[in-house]
């Protein structure tokens, strides 16, 4: 199974980010969700970045009480992402806010706050997989990182996750939730430490505390099924 995420879910997805930056996106029928339909990708990035700002005010407040995190994503079911929803599709986008948060920089890589509106209107410019019905793709995240002149260090293999998280000042990590059935999807979440522990956030609707990567992936996912398919350490 490594053997086939590493050679196919990573590349697979890199694909469908790719389309993903031309004019027209679309999505194809996934468990009774969504139709073969076809948008206009900047129709829909505009109109989503008009409720996006109106609906993100209701959510600061919360924001503020979990520290400047956001925790669980399920609440955001009033935010779009592509054709899709922040509560179904953007765990990749929530994890990069979480990172800039610990990070203390923005979307634009200066001092300061993240603006979740912006920067999902930033991932679906360049990084949403068929128009978010999928997320978004774990090569962008990298790049977004990378091309706000972040040092980072990227790894498939998990034998190095623990050696790149402690040394970095946040990571994000992608996994497939259950190694066992595809069909579960991925999962992408921001890690930060604690007191020497490791924080996850968004999982399973909440952070969690561990106290090794070890420990981190057998607690995430669907427990004990979870397989990493890459990781992103960012130094600040």
């Amino acid at each position: 199974m490594n053997s086939f995420i590493r050679k196919s879910v990573r590349p697979f997805y890199d694909f469908l980010s790719a389309i993903g930056k031309t004019g027209l996106w679309f999505t194809v029928p996934m468990k009774g969700k969504a139709k073969l339909r076809f948008y206009s990708r900047k129709k829909c990035i505009d109109r989503n970045f008009d409720l996006n700002v109106a609906a993100f005010e209701k959510h600061k407040e919360r924001i503020e009480r979990e520290k400047g995190f956001i925790e669980d994503q399920n609440l955001y079911g009033d935010m779009k992402y592509g054709v899709s929803t922040m509560a179904d599709s953007g765990c990749g986008v929530i994890a990069v806010y979480n990172a800039l948060k610990v990070l203390g920089i923005n979307e634009s890589g200066s001092e300061g706050i993240p603006s979740l509106p912006n920067l999902i209107s930033i991932f679906e410019n360049s990084g949403i997989t068929m128009a978010g019905q999928l997320g978004t793709g774990p090569k962008s995240i990298a790049a977004f990182f990378r091309k706000r002149g972040l040092a980072i260090e990227t790894t498939y293999d998990q034998k190095r996750y623990e050696e790149i998280v402690r040394k970095s000042s946040a990571s994000v990590i992608i996994i497939l939730n259950n190694r066992e059935r595809l069909h579960d999807y991925v999962h992408t979440m921001c890690i930060t430490k604690e007191e020497g522990r490791l924080m996850l956030h968004n999982s399973n609707g909440k952070r969690e505390n561990y106290s090794s990567m070890r420990e981190l992936m057998q607690g995430c996912g669907i427990k004990g099924k979870a397989q990493g398919i890459m990781l992103v350490g960012i130094k600040g």
